[in-house]
C-alpha cells in the first residue's frame, strides 16, 4: 500500500471516529453533520508502518469535519493487510480499529466527550472510552471511569472506578421556561 493510499485510509478512519463518537449522548443531534465536508487533520507528526498496517498521528492531533472535532495527543489507525494476514484473508484498505490517547476530546455544537483513552472497534461496532470519562450535553453531565458503547444495539454502560470517589455521577438540569 503506497503512502498516499495509507494516508487516505487514515483520514477515512478519522471520519469514522468523528461520526461514531456522536453516539455517546444523543445521536439525533449529530444528524446535521455532513460527511461530504472536507476533513482537516493536523498533528506534529505522521508515521505510517505499512507492513504492520498502522497510521500513527502524534502531537496535538486535531481532526475536524464541519462541526465535528476530535483532539488527542496520539491517534493510531489499524488498517488492511496486517489484520488480514493474521486471519488469512485480504482486508486491503479496511480499517479495523482506531485508538486515541492522551486527553481525548470529541465535540459537536452542543455535545462533548472527554477521556484519557478511546478505542473504536470497527468490526465489532463498539466504542470504549476510559480514564476520567466526562460526557456533556448542554447542562447535563455524566462522569465515570469506563464507558462502553455498542453501536449495533444502541446500549451503553458507564462504570465507576475502584475508589468510592470514582463512582458514576450524573447531573441532569431541567429546561426552564420563563
Amino acid at each position: 500500500m503506497g503512502l498516499r493510499k495509507a494516508m487516505l485510509v487514515a483520514i477515512s478512519a478519522l471520519v469514522v471516529v468523528t461520526y461514531v463518537v456522536q453516539m455517546p449522548t444523543h445521536a439525533d443531534s449529530f444528524s446535521a453533520s455532513d460527511s461530504s465536508e472536507p476533513i482537516e487533520i493536523t498533528s506534529d507528526a505522521l508515521e505510517i508502518e505499512q507492513k504492520r498496517g498502522l497510521a500513527i498521528f502524534t502531537g496535538s492531533v486535531v481532526a475536524s469535519q464541519g462541526n465535528l472535532i476530535l483532539r488527542a495527543e496520539v491517534v493510531t489507525v489499524y488498517y488492511g493487510d496486517y489484520l488480514g494476514d493474521q486471519r488469512g484473508e485480504s482486508l486491503q484498505g479496511q480499517i479495523s480499529r482506531i485508538e486515541a490517547s492522551g486527553d481525548v476530546f470529541f465535540s459537536t455544537l452542543d455535545e462533548t466527550a472527554r477521556s484519557e483513552n478511546g478505542i473504536y472497534n470497527v468490526e465489532g461496532k463498539k466504542i470504549t472510552l476510559s480514564g476520567g470519562v466526562i460526557l456533556t450535553r448542554r447542562d447535563n453531565v455524566l462522569r465515570g471511569e469506563l464507558l462502553e458503547l455498542d453501536l449495533t444495539t444502541g446500549r451503553s454502560k458507564l462504570y465507576g472506578g475502584q475508589k468510592r470517589s470514582d463512582r458514576v455521577k450524573a447531573l441532569f438540569s431541567s429546561d426552564k421556561s420563563d
